[in-house]
């Protein structure tokens, strides 16, 4: 797809605020994530984090069938169908989507979802980056006897510690908090 090719933060983010801007409404929460938040000067990717809003399927006697729609799916259909007809859905899985802005080359846009049993705080931190912050992020954790695992942090004994924000992630490993634009 989109290779080593790298563009300017700028362009980047004009991709990115559209994105974010359809996809909103069907989402409970969405943000820019990777290089973009780090502001680097030039991205090989947008990375967005989303909380999906869910649709669940009722049977005749209105009871959950266990089956559910993502209503994100909606936003980038909405997205095609207005101006941005050039947003390319490559593949769609049930915690990553890959779409593309085939106007500028197919750059990719990696698109994470945030779904139970995960939690926001570990998915939006690692997807934040560096890889090798993240890396660093992961080693602190396990030093301390936790694991990154299914978008939570467990403990030895499995047990789910609640990580709803970012901050909250870098405090389990005992880290400070570091601003995205120094994370490298």
């Amino acid at each position: 797809m989109g290779g080593d090719r790298r563009i300017a933060l700028e362009a980047a983010m004009v991709t990115a605020d559209g994105v974010l801007h359809y996809l909103a409404p069907y989402c409970e929460r969405i943000e820019v994530a990777g290089s973009i938040r780090r502001k680097k000067k030039t991205v090989g990717d947008v990375e967005i984090v989303a909380i999906p809003k869910v649709k669940r399927a009722l049977d005749l006697f209105g009871k959950p069938t266990g089956e559910e729609e993502l209503l994100i799916g909606q936003g980038v259909d909405d997205a095609n169908t207005r101006e941005w007809f050039w947003l390319k859905t490559i593949s769609m899985g049930h915690r990553y989507w890959k779409l593309a802005n085939t106007r500028n080359q197919n750059f990719p846009i990696d698109l994470f979802l945030v779904r139970q049993p995960a939690q926001w705080g570990p998915i939006f931190a690692l997807r934040t980056g560096s890889a090798d912050f993240s890396k660093r992020l992961m080693m602190a954790l396990r030093a301390r006897g936790y694991r990154s695992e299914d978008g939570r942090i467990l403990d030895r004994k499995d047990n789910v510690i609640d990580c709803p924000e970012e901050q909250d992630v870098f405090e389990v490993a005992g880290m400070r908090w570091i601003v995205p634009e120094s994370r490298g």
